[in-house]
């Protein structure tokens, strides 16, 4: 699939041809890794955990002794096998739900999408003089300050300053906010959980 367009002010978007993304391992689909990965890590972490609590072993770096544990947590291990595999069951589930019909990861289309912020963040930079204008600011001024980071260059096109910035916010900003999104909701759901 092959596009190409041009915005508004003149400046043409890069055409893209999409691909699909090889998996990661060449004998397995990567939205099957996708699932099986989380379970497997769950597992030997928790194995190795109960090796090393059987075998007594790293006793001397321990907080607390297997009593104190044993006593601080009602929990009994038939309980909370049955809530990991409850929760796995739906985890499992809910991943091959959401990935049904799809198409697999494609590629090819980044250089496109960075380019379509860069014209947002022109449009902005175009809007900012008559709104600071607005509420009382001398723009002809503040714009010959900030003259070295490219506010008032090309008035009516967008400028590599565009590119540049919407590329850092394209590949740095937005996966950094929608990490710190997906804790917070993660938090916020794990907040109200209570083993019973």
């Amino acid at each position: 699939m092959s596009n190409s367009t041009s915005t508004s002010d003149g400046f043409v978007l890069p055409t893209y041809t999409l691909h699909r993304v090889p998996p990661l391992l060449p004998f397995i689909s990567d939205v099957y890794l996708l699932l099986i990965v989380p379970l497997v890590v769950y597992w030997v972490t928790s194995l190795f955990f109960e090796w090393v609590e059987r075998g007594n072993y790293l006793a001397g770096i321990r907080l607390h002794t297997s009593e104190e544990e044993r006593l601080r947590n009602p929990v009994s291990r038939a309980e909370c096998l049955r809530n990991v595999i409850l929760n796995q069951v739906i985890q499992t589930t809910l991943g091959l739900v959401l990935t049904i019909g799809g198409e697999g990861d494609w590629t090819g289309k980044d250089d496109y999408h960075i380019a379509v912020w860069a014209t947002r963040i022109g449009m902005a930079r175009r809007l900012l003089p008559s709104l600071l204008s607005v509420s009382g600011v001398d723009v002809k001024t503040l714009l010959g300050r900030l003259g070295g980071i490219g506010l008032h260059a090309a008035a009516e096109s967008t400028t590599d300053w565009d590119l540049h910035l919407a590329s850092l916010g394209y590949w740095y900003a937005f996966p950094v906010v929608q990490w710190i999104i997906a804790l917070a909701v993660w938090d916020r759901l794990n907040s109200g959980i209570r083993l019973s």
